[in-house]
């Protein structure tokens, strides 16, 4: 008769979790990239955002757990209040934590859509500090 020996260590290998990659951001489709890789993000600088339209939403975050954005005391908007600005984020079913960020002249314009800065869709959260 066989017998199968585990391993402690190949067992703990098998329960951690994850490490998330840390990246430096400067750049609107830096961030987007960051984004969709589910790093944790950090600014190096302020960043100006391209108008998405009046309705749509410069990132969307959907289904990602423990997304975080470190703003380093950094701005992340538009350079003015036009309507054609739109959303900075749409978080969808998602757990989203924003650290020392400001987040400037977002702007929605449609009637039963909200949220210039950031709207939360299904079960999302978001914690600001």
């Amino acid at each position: 008769m066989e017998s199968t020996q585990i391993v402690a260590s190949e067992f703990a290998l098998a329960l951690t979790p994850r490490r998330r990659l840390t990246t430096t951001v400067s750049t609107e489709a830096e961030l987007s990239a960051a984004i969709a890789s589910d790093a944790h993000i950090v600014l190096s600088n302020d960043i100006t955002l391209s108008a998405a339209g009046s309705t749509s939403s410069v990132f969307t975050i959907s289904g990602m757990t423990g997304v975080r954005v470190d703003g380093a005391g950094y701005t992340l908007g538009f350079s003015s209040s036009d309507n054609g600005n739109g959303r900075i984020f749409y978080i969808e079913s998602s757990s989203v934590e924003m650290r020392d960020l400001t987040l400037e002249n977002g702007y929605v314009y449609c009637s039963g859509t909200f949220g210039g800065a950031f709207h939360l869709s299904g079960s999302s959260t978001m914690e600001m500090t």
